[in-house]
């Protein structure tokens, strides 16, 4: 197939908690005139943001275009968890440790190397601690099998080579003055973000670089010789030759979906 239409766009049935707590933000626009982009990027969240920042940095020459459906930050991306953690962990194993250890440094390398790219938006974007905070995390355990996966996960972070404390009941209770805790595994590598705040900055940002758009959805995109036609409701665009259709159109030589 050469043509997709949407068959939904995302609704959201309340408003995103993260972004209800910050101050009012400063509206992107909506795309309401005809535009022509080397690279359409569909979903404005940690992916697509992200990858449009990569794709600029790599050839800041290129005309690249971010399209998010709703307002930034209201979607799934300003309602996630906040969590950037490097090691990998396995919650439904029985001990949280994977058994290849390759593997998991591999992971790890990985997972690092997001978090690097993430420290490097934070720097540009100034982001304040409570934003973007390279905390650490801290496993609390409080029954007899969170402490054997506590103590299994310390071993199998050992064997990487992996920096890490176990805490005891004890030590728990003067970190959180609480003696509900039995135990306790620090792990300093986690960032905690605020999801909302990160990618508000995020899309503010690019806008002053690249063409960033919020509340213009995707509607559908058609295969048209090396691009692609991308609909939105309020513009249009088409490669030389094309006569201009009736529908809104975004026009691309590359697609990208970061839903």
């Amino acid at each position: 197939m050469s043509t997709y239409t949407a068959k939904r766009l995302p609704r959201q049935t309340a408003a995103a908690g993260w972004n209800a707590i910050l101050p009012p933000q400063t509206p992107l626009p909506v795309l309401d005139q005809d535009l022509t982009a080397d690279v359409t990027i569909i979903g404005g969240g940690f992916a697509g943001l992200s990858a449009a920042r990569r794709l600029h940095q790599l050839d800041p020459s290129l005309t690249v275009a971010v399209l998010e459906a709703g307002q930034f930050a209201e979607g799934s991306a300003g309602r996630n968890s906040g969590f950037m953690i490097d090691l990998p962990h396995d919650l439904a194993s029985d001990n949280y440790a994977g058994d290849a250890l390759e593997a998991d440094r591999a992971a790890i390398a990985l997972n690092r190397q997001a978090i690097a790219f993430a420290k490097g938006i934070a720097e540009d974007c100034a982001l304040p601690q409570e934003i973007f905070d390279p905390a650490g995390k801290i496993n609390a355990a409080a029954t007899r099998a969170g402490d054997r996966h506590n103590r299994d996960f310390a071993a199998h972070l050992e064997r990487l080579g992996e920096p890490h404390t176990l805490y005891s009941q004890t030590e728990m209770q003067a970190l959180t003055g609480s003696p509900h805790y039995t135990s306790g595994l620090y792990a300093p590598g986690t960032v905690m973000i605020q999801p909302a705040g990160y990618i508000r900055a995020l899309s503010a940002h690019l806008a002053g670089q690249i063409s960033v758009f919020e509340n213009t959805p995707a509607t559908g995109f058609e295969k048209q010789g090396r691009g692609w036609l991308v609909s939105t409701p309020r513009a249009a665009s088409a490669p030389a030759g094309l006569s201009w259709p009736t529908t809104a159109i975004w026009k691309a030589s590359a697609f990208t979906s970061a839903a």
